[in-house]
């Protein structure tokens, strides 16, 4: 079985057992062969955008004698996955950045947005543009956690289907339900807040976009109000 980062195996646990998969630009295919093997899901499918990423994939599912469980496919994000989706079903999509993952899931929203749908969510940048389309896409975040690989800091979000959409302040988006109860949240949110900081500073001085001054200041007293800094 393979041996995955940190990175990885945090999504692993996030996944729902005893229903399937599908790994959304799963590269070498090292997650649905993990949970399959360890007994968390049955069975899954699997894509990317990619001719090579397959054939790597398709090496890996051999090597663990997966052929049966795990269908590959050439995939730019859902669009590729051309079959009924099974009633539940864990939705992956890791390693990639959150403007990228809201396309997919935008695009693909009558296959994801529905009663059944587990997602879980890994962005390299811009998570707060995940968790607003979660929240209007009538998911519920379930849980949040960070973790650190290679040197640097990966926030997961695992979200259920609902079908309420909810409203929250901006600041949420940026935040979502972390604390600061580990290192590695506590190091994620601070480059957060150092981010947005940052760009307020940048546009005050230079006297540009009102609009976006006062947002970035809602977030920063939100940061204030929430965390006492």
């Amino acid at each position: 079985m393979p041996i995955l980062g940190t990175r990885l195996k945090k999504a692993s646990e996030m996944v729902v057992g005893g229903i399937p998969l599908i790994d959304v630009g799963t590269d070498h295919a090292y997650l649905p062969v993990h949970l399959i093997k360890s007994g968390v899901v049955p069975y899954a499918y699997a894509g990317d955008i990619g001719e090579k990423p397959l054939k790597n994939a398709e090496l890996a599912v051999t090597r663990y004698g997966l052929n049966e469980k795990i269908r590959l496919s050439v995939s730019d994000g859902l669009k590729g996955f051309n079959f009924q989706f099974p009633d539940k079903i864990n939705i992956t999509i890791c390693g990639m950045g959150g403007t990228l993952i809201v396309k997919i899931l935008s695009e693909s929203r009558e296959k994801v947005a529905r009663d059944g749908v587990h997602l879980v969510l890994q962005p390299m940048t811009h998570s707060e543009d995940v968790r607003k389309w979660l929240c209007e896409n009538g998911f519920s975040i379930v849980s949040e956690d960070c973790v650190r690989d290679c040197g640097r800091i990966y926030c997961c979000i695992s979200a259920d289907y609902t079908g309420e959409n909810v409203s929250f302040d901006e600041g949420f988006f940026y935040f979502g339900t972390l604390t600061k109860n580990t290192e590695e949240q506590s190091a994620f949110i601070s480059a957060q807040i150092g981010r947005v900081r940052k760009r307020l500073d940048a546009i005050t001085e230079a006297r540009l976009y009102p609009d976006e001054q006062k947002t970035l200041i809602s977030i920063c007293d939100y940061y204030e109000s929430r965390y006492g800094e």
